[in-house]
């Protein structure tokens, strides 16, 4: 390093102290911490704080309500969908497992499965009808329904927001605290003693590499931002019975007499040009299997109405193409699914581990139908029934695509895809 020769002798040595200080820290990568130990200690204590948050009251997400919610809002009834699904009171859903840095598929009571801190009682009783009938026929079912699915939505983006914020505090000041411990092992080194105190300390290597969280974390407020002003606010006046100045359109598509035990809640995009511009569309999901069969449903700010029902319409040429719509929504859209316990032991475990690689890969989205089978009873059921039978020769290859997805590899696949439309008030 050249100094600067108009240094006064004490900034000459402060700035070699600097200079050594910054190197140590990157040579530590600008962690802040001195063992890996620390590091850990201090990431599963910011987890362990987040997890014991989400476990506890918030504040009711009803618009205007001031009391606390209880601990445990069902995103799924608990006596519909997750009864259905269920195997001994249990289902299985995806889940990150800290130890090996990975997703596992995780054995979670039906009691507990989809459950998150939504509403005070009073309001948690506006979805008694949907526990009732365990099914969404009528618009109040689905503006409910999609109404605690979008409340679920922003209320895990805040947590993670608010977990993302708090790592990029606390790693700033696991820095400045470990800078002002060198510095004052720097200066012992010459014979003197650090008595200024060190409030913050700023290193390029620092910013670099909190980047990626300063990024996700605009990306998530932007994200809270559009949810409560293209969902949340829509669908509370809609339940409110005053006509909304931001109009949905929900689309649902019935599989009569055929349970796919699986259910879903929570969103996902695509990207459409059905308008001749090339945009991305933002859906609230939802699988709801019964004793009847199985409803997919899909909500968007009516003006994307083209959009979703060009999807939908793609996904369902032929008609059984609609399972892969459901294993695209599951692995390109939300993770927030349960799925009844002997469907995943059914799979081959090499598949089974891509499938679960494939959930954690962010780059793709639920207009790219997915190429792996979870469902390969249903296929087979599809396959071998009278709808693959009743095909025309012409889609032979669409078969024999169907066929390789029950593969232990795969495969990659074009998408492709009688549907059911209503506007919300």
């Amino acid at each position: 390093m050249t100094l600067d020769e108009d240094l006064s002798p004490i900034e000459r040595i402060f700035a070699l102290i600097m200079d050594r200080v910054s190197e140590r820290l990157v040579k530590e990568g600008c962690r802040g911490f001195r063992n890996q130990s620390e590091a850990n200690a201090f990431y599963f204590k910011q987890v362990g704080d987040h997890r014991s948050r989400w476990s506890k009251h918030n504040p009711c997400m009803f618009p205007g309500c001031p009391d606390k919610s209880v601990r445990r809002s069902h995103t799924l009834s608990r006596s519909g969908p997750l009864k259905i699904v269920a195997e001994d009171g249990h289902v299985l859903s995806p889940a990150f497992d800290r130890r090996t840095g990975r997703l596992q598929m995780a054995l979670v009571g039906a009691a507990k499965a989809s459950c998150f801190p939504g509403f005070c009682q009073e309001h948690e009783n506006r979805f008694c009808a949907l526990e009732t009938t365990k099914c969404v026929s009528s618009v109040d079912d689905h503006v409910l329904q999609f109404f605690r699915i979008a409340c679920r939505e922003i209320r895990i983006k805040s947590a993670e927001h608010l977990l993302l914020e708090r790592l990029v505090t606390g790693h700033e000041q696991a820095i400045t605290d470990r800078a002002a411990s060198l510095m004052q092992e720097e200066v012992a080194r010459i014979g003197g003693n650090l008595s200024a105190e060190v409030k913050r300390f700023e290193h390029e290597g620092l910013n670099k590499l909190q980047a990626p969280l300063r990024r996700r974390l605009a990306q998530l407020a932007s994200e809270i931002t559009a949810y409560e002003r293209d969902f949340l606010g829509p669908l509370s006046s809609e339940i409110e019975g005053n006509p909304s100045k931001s109009p949905l359109f929900v689309l649902s598509v019935d599989i009569p007499g055929h349970v796919v035990p699986v259910a879903l809640a929570g969103s996902g995009t695509f990207a459409s040009a059905v308008t001749g511009e090339h945009h991305d569309v933002t859906a609230l999901l939802n699988i709801w299997p019964s004793a009847a069969g199985t409803q997919l449903s899909i909500l968007v700010k009516s003006q994307y109405q083209r959009d979703v029902e060009n999807y939908i319409r793609e996904f369902r040429t032929p008609e059984f193409r609609v399972l892969s719509m459901i294993e695209t929504w599951m692995v390109h859209g939300s993770d927030h699914w349960f799925l009844q316990p002997s469907v995943w032991k059914r799979i081959p475990q090499t598949r089974a581990e891509k499938i679960l690689g494939d959930i954690a890969d962010l780059s793709r989205n639920i207009g790219m139908e997915y190429e792996r089978s979870i469902f390969d009873e249903r296929r087979s059921e599809f396959l071998e029934g009278s709808i693959g039978r009743g095909l025309a020769s012409g889609w032979s290859e669409f078969l024999e695509l169907q066929r390789l997805k029950m593969t232990p590899e795969g495969c990659s696949c074009p998408w492709k895809s009688k549907e059911r439309s209503r506007s919300l008030r």
